[in-house]
């Protein structure tokens, strides 16, 4: 986080650009939840599992190192990609760190509401011997 956060700081004024903006909120609020709601479908998460896993979502840092191995082999292709990377990570971060907090602690209020579905047989406790 320190090395994206120098390279934001570097490059903050690209960042507030609407080519950087529309995709990074169009990537996290859009095509990651659906992604991550397809990539579900047939598991066994019940149905506020799946919302959380599609709000907090299962990409994040991977898409700097991406970004800087793109960059390594071919940067002017990637180049006018990476503001809307950059973005979509500073955004995530910002977001997820605000709401990770209020939206486990309603899904574990949710979670000790719900009967227990104990899959386990319990096991018969053996007679005691008397001593």
């Amino acid at each position: 986080m320190l090395l994206v956060g120098s390279v934001v700081s570097a490059h903050w004024r690209e960042l507030l650009d609407s080519h950087a903006i529309w995709p990074a909120l169009f990537l996290l609020l859009v095509a990651r939840p659906i992604g991550t709601g397809l990539s579900l479908n047939g598991s066994t998460f019940d149905r506020q599992q799946r919302i959380m896993t599609a709000w907090m979502g299962i990409c994040g840092m991977g898409a700097f190192y991406y970004l800087l191995f793109a960059l390594e082999h071919s940067r002017s292709a990637v180049r006018p990609l990476a503001p809307a990377i950059l973005a979509t990570i500073v955004i995530s971060v910002f977001a997820h760190g605000c709401s990770a907090t209020p939206a486990l602690k309603h899904y574990m209020r949710r979670y000790r509401k719900a009967p227990a579905h104990d899959t386990k047989p319990k096991r018969k406790r053996a007679a005691s011997a008397g001593w």
